[in-house]
């Protein structure tokens, strides 16, 4: 077994082996320059081919092979790749490479394929991430001007007199699916049934208004039309929820009319001096009442009794884990609106 050479050993070797190589070229007797150097003329030619040949690369386990590509061919693909992930950062390697390939122009003469284009990722430390997603349009001049003027109006008003309405949709098929457990006790190598009462085709649509402490909802299994909310937007005036002076928030969804509809919406706000605003485009974060949901959702994962009704679930949550629980809305409010005034956030601030 040959002893292992020092790494100092191995430099000096090199440089030996270069010093001789250039001295060959020099006097143009490369077999001289071995015998001088106590070296042999092939050792001294492979280096020679190594330097000449610029598509020589350093591999990680230290071997020395050509590459597909010279220098200049390698640096115009890392380029490329750069540039299509700038544009498109979620192709994966395999679209890379075939895109590359596809293109009748290309300079590359040879196929470049998925392990290349991990090599580039790993030689620019590139990895694939949970991307998120943002819409083009939100940050259209249009768009940020309805959201200067949205943001003028909440910063000048007190939170306890703005309103957020929406519509919610609760299907049984993706909760009670996904409810179910995996596993059930039984003998082996027997199939287990358990039985269930719950209709997992249930659904049921909803109007929430939600204030800073309280919330005024209705809940159907139709689906909802404009005459469906304007029908729960008279109620909504008429019980008084909304207080006369306030201020009350909805997005601009196809359910709440056209044209003639809104404007029909907005005399009946009028009446009851009710201020009417809608959110600016692409903007859930901006509606308390989207997190009002969330927790909805969540809680019932959680806390769900097996043994009530889908219906009854749902209605349980918002009377007896949310209405009951002011601190709750509080915490929605200040989650989506407490970035815009420092005063109000420290109005509102949550007791400890």
């Amino acid at each position: 077994m040959k002893p292992k050479r020092s790494l100092t050993h191995l430099i000096e070797h090199t440089e030996r082996i270069y010093n001789a190589l250039e001295y060959g070229v020099r006097i143009g007797n490369i077999s001289r320059a071995a015998r001088e150097n106590g070296l042999t003329r092939n050792q001294l030619n492979y280096y020679r081919r190594d330097i000449k040949d610029n598509r020589i690369r350093q591999s990680h386990g230290g071997s020395r092979s050509p590459s597909t590509f010279t220098t200049e061919q390698y640096e115009l693909l890392v380029a490329t790749v750069v540039a299509m992930v700038n544009v498109r950062p979620n192709l994966t390697m395999r679209e890379i490479a075939q895109e590359i390939n596809s293109d009748q122009n290309s300079i590359f003469y040879k196929k470049v394929n998925k392990s290349r284009i991990c090599s580039i990722f790993k030689e620019l430390k590139w990895n694939y991430h949970s991307p998120t997603y943002k819409q083009e349009n939100k940050y259209k001049i249009e768009n940020l001007l309805k959201l200067f003027y949205f943001n003028t109006i909440i910063y000048n008003t007190d939170w306890k007199k703005i309103y957020f309405l929406d519509e919610c949709s609760f299907s049984s098929r993706g909760f009670l699916l996904e409810l179910r457990r995996s596993k059930a006790v039984g003998p082996i190598g027997e199939p287990v049934y358990v039985t269930n009462s719950t209709s997992i085709s249930e659904t049921y649509n909803g109007f929430f208004t939600i204030s800073l402490d309280d919330c005024l909802y209705k809940i159907r299994d139709k689906t909802n039309n404009t005459e469906d909310f304007f029908q729960y937007v008279r109620e909504l005036l008429e019980s008084g929820f909304c207080k006369p002076g306030s201020l009350l928030v909805m997005d601009n969804a196809p359910i709440h009319g056209g044209i003639e509809a809104l404007n029909a919406l907005f005399e009946l706000f009028n009446q009851y001096s009710v201020q009417l605003i809608f959110l600016p485009s692409y903007s859930p974060e901006l509606n308390p009442i989207e997190r009002f949901f969330g927790y909805i959702k969540n809680h019932f994962y959680r806390e769900r009794n097996s043994h009530g009704s889908f219906l009854d679930e749902i209605i349980d949550t918002i009377d007896n884990s949310l209405i009951k629980n002011k601190e709750l809305f509080i915490g929605f409010y200040r989650q989506s609106l407490n970035f815009w005034s420092e005063k109000k956030r420290n109005q509102y601030q949550r007791k400890r």
